[in-house]
């Protein structure tokens, strides 16, 4: 008997226009695919991702039951207040819903699940009801630590500003916590998420699991521009993107003067971007085919200054023989060597400097590009995931 797979996502993970939607969709396209599963899937749709049934079915392959609640995730002040107030998080109560309470115990009911799959810690708030409704093993596949996420991004805005992010960071970190000890597994997304969370957690419950991609799906592309164009690509409606791109324009970009172009695209880019286009800087926003857009360019600019996980979009550029310029923070979790596979830059003199050194000499974008496939062909290819996953799925089974 095939193991029964039910996998809760907080967004639809197709089509997958983002890394989150990326990294669950790897995790989907694993299990349905594989006879030693038998998944279903619950989703959130939200006002940021809708859900579109035939495209959904469309992309996943194999054979999987996908069902579906809409609730409103809408931040609001009201909401934010109360739950100030209340001393709990408000980036996990925006993804509580009654609907989607009782949709999920009809599914528990209905099915006799061997494992239940989260997606992240927003949907990790109902286990408490899983637990109530299923005996299931409950694995929690952690794409960052949301916690880690404010803490970098407080002290850098308003007095105002960093006091309610440092307190959206402390409410989290201690929900966050309570859900890590909650579960029987964890998959994490690098070796510096696991280190974290085994101080929390024993770490025989955890395993790290990069994010893996099915390389021949990905060409390399290595045609430079003379001059060679510059981009930036990620989803605009989530906070450390904006800051860096933010930090990116107003600190280094403006100071440099070259004849090449900036290119940024990304969902819910915000208009006082758009605004910003000239002849060297190109704000697309949303873009259908992210990795047509990434082939058109030559070096990818990853400036964050805040986040947590893996930064997907880079394993993608990497994986068709993009040059990549990003910061320490940016490069969390790939097993990347500076100068190498990739060029870390992290403060305003460093990205101007490597930017004219790679103007000035082109001939090394193409080194670095080539060294960043082999990386990507090494460590992050799709072959590698199947065995390392099915052992945890079987030794979570076992345990207890």
């Amino acid at each position: 008997m095939p193991i029964k797979i039910l996998q809760i996502t907080n967004k639809p993970a197709y089509p997958s226009i983002d890394g989150g939607c990326l990294g669950m969709a790897k995790m989907s396209d694993f299990y349905s695919s594989n006879p030693d599963f038998d998944l279903d899937i619950l989703t959130l749709e939200t006002f940021k991702h809708s859900f579109n049934e035939q495209v959904f079915k469309n992309s996943i392959p194999g054979k999987a039951k996908v069902y579906y609640v809409k609730i409103d995730t809408k931040p609001n002040a009201f909401g934010a207040i109360k739950a100030l107030i209340s001393n709990k998080s408000y980036n996990l109560t925006r993804f509580k819903s009654i609907a989607f309470e009782n949709k999920l115990k009809d599914l528990l009911k209905e099915n006799n699940y061997d494992i239940i799959q989260l997606e992240n810690i927003f949907v990790a708030q109902y286990i408490a009801l899983i637990r109530k409704h299923s005996t299931a093993k409950i694995i929690l596949n952690s794409a960052n630590i949301e916690y880690e996420i404010w803490q970098r991004m407080s002290g850098k805005y308003s007095y105002v500003k960093n006091k309610y992010f440092g307190k959206l960071a402390t409410q989290l970190k201690v929900e966050e916590e309570i859900l890590w000890k909650q579960t029987d597994g964890i998959i994490c997304a690098t070796d510096k998420d696991k280190a974290m969370i085994s101080e929390v957690v024993s770490s025989e419950k955890l395993i790290t699991l990069p994010f893996y991609l099915n390389i021949s799906k990905y060409k390399v592309v290595q045609k430079i521009g003379n001059p060679p164009s510059f981009f930036h690509i990620g989803a605009m409606d989530w906070l450390p993107n904006v800051e860096g791109i933010d930090w990116f324009l107003n600190s280094i970009w403006s100071k440099l003067k070259v004849d090449s172009v900036f290119n940024i695209a990304g969902k819910g880019m915000p208009a006082r971007f758009k605004k910003l286009s000239s002849t060297n800087l190109v704000v697309s926003g949303f873009v259908d085919d992210a990795l047509e857009f990434m082939e058109n360019h030559d070096v990818m600019i990853v400036p964050l200054l805040s986040g947590s996980g893996i930064r997907v979009k880079i394993i993608e550029a990497m994986a068709i023989g993009k040059c990549i310029i990003s910061t320490s923070i940016g490069a969390e979790g790939i097993n990347c060597i500076d100068k190498k596979n990739i060029l870390i830059a992290d403060t305003e003199d460093e990205f101007i400097t490597v930017i004219h050194s790679l103007i000035s000499n082109p001939k090394t974008i193409m080194e670095i590009g080539v060294e960043a496939r082999l990386l990507i062909e090494n460590e992050h290819d799709i072959s590698l995931m199947g065995s390392e996953l099915s052992e945890f799925i079987n030794q979570t089974l076992n345990i207890g």
